[in-house]
């Protein structure tokens, strides 16, 4: 699974092995009051089936409080299609959400002020606990009783009062936290401006397993509750034993359920056309153009359709393969915190209406009058 910007949505991109990794959209989500160029997001998988989610316009990322704590959430059922929007809001940062594959559960992070919200959930959209915790916690993992996260420069569990306690001291905040099923939590620890450490918590120990480069290695976590080492880093004697599993992959690839395919970020058609629409902006620049330009007189059209590559760690093989424009998805449908329900709203494919399949679409009468006489209607 994987997640792509794009101007009409977030897009939820699936493949299974079984049918050869063909991808297809799982759903496209994004509100339909609020208008946006691009819909941005982050994502986690719970188990096989579920997806965890926060998604928002771009220019989210702009306003320091809606960064933090303004993006919607929603969980979708990566089997049907179906969405479950969430009846609140989390922050957009890297590593929110975050999901475990013991307790099949997922974390949402909203910072404010000098606190920190922590809401966790299960599959069905159904909050498991709501807790508050003094100070900035991040990279949290929900636990059976609570969150492994990060506190500063320390690794901390808090329980489901908001209690914090210190399991570690660390150089800098740790992040790219994960808790396998025995309990060990890795994470990566920057010891200087450019390099960072693979450590491990276990039974009060901490224990250094690899070393690289910031930006060349990641933690990732498949539903299986393995976790795996990306990208380039100097393996320690520890590395075995601590059962993370080496993956010579890019750090920045997603990677399905089993680490047997690491896909490559994806970048949509539109935001290729924003990008190149913007490059070189204001280069050059020597003084007002005397008239203005012509204006556009035909609306092009973006395509959805998206391509997207890969590797196949065992054998090194790259991918590339197609996924198909989507059409009717069940993500369109307004969150519950813009319209005011306290209640999870769930939506199907089969009871979503886009506005090409609604029959008022291409209808110039006023179906939604006030009146006794529509307006547009020839017949009256």
């Amino acid at each position: 699974m994987t997640t792509v910007a794009d101007s009409d949505g977030l897009h939820l991109l699936v493949a299974d092995s079984k049918n050869g990794y063909a991808w297809k959209t799982a759903a496209v989500l994004s509100e339909p009051q609020l208008p946006a160029d691009t819909w941005i997001g982050n994502s986690c998988v719970m188990d096989d089936h579920h997806a965890v989610v926060v998604y928002a316009p771009r220019t989210f990322t702009n306003k320091p409080d809606l960064m933090m704590g303004g993006a919607f959430t929603a969980i979708v059922n990566l089997d049907d299609g179906s969405v479950t929007k969430l009846p609140f809001t989390a922050s957009l940062a890297y590593f929110d959400p975050t999901c475990s594959p013991a307790t099949h559960t997922a974390v949402f992070t909203a910072l404010r002020d000098t606190k920190t919200r922590l809401v966790t959930v299960d599959t069905k959209g159904a909050t498991v606990a709501d807790t508050t915790a003094e100070g900035e916690i991040t990279s949290a993992v929900p636990t059976k009783d609570g969150v492994i996260g990060a506190a500063g420069n320390r690794l901390v569990h808090v329980d489901r009062k908001g209690r914090t306690t210190r399991l570690a001291a660390t150089k800098h905040a740790p992040y790219g936290i994960r808790v396998a099923d025995d309990g060990t939590v890795g994470y990566i620890d920057r010891t200087g401006n450019t390099e960072a450490n693979v450590q491990t918590y276990a039974h009060g120990r901490k224990t250094t397993v690899a070393s690289g480069r910031l930006t060349e290695m990641n933690l990732r976590q498949g539903t299986d509750g393995t976790v795996y080492l990306t990208g380039k880093a100097s393996h320690g004697k520890g590395l075995a034993a601590s059962g993370i599993k080496a993956l010579a992959v890019s750090p920045d690839a997603d990677l399905s359920t089993r680490g047997r395919l690491a896909v490559d970020p994806v970048v949509s058609p539109a935001v290729q056309s924003g990008v190149a629409t913007i490059k070189n902006a204001g280069r050059g620049f020597t003084g007002t153009a005397t008239r203005e330009p012509a204006a556009e007189t035909t609306t092009g059209r973006t395509s959805h359709a998206l391509t997207i590559t890969g590797s196949v760690p065992g054998t090194g093989k790259h991918t590339s393969q197609k996924a198909a424009e989507p059409g009717t998805t069940a993500g369109g449908k307004a969150s519950p915190t813009l319209t005011g329900s306290p209640k999870p709203q769930i939506s199907t494919i089969s009871t979503a209406t886009t506005a090409d399949a609604d029959p008022r679409a291409n209808d110039p009468v006023d179906t939604d009058r006030w009146c006794s006489v529509p307006r547009n209607d020839v017949a009256t």
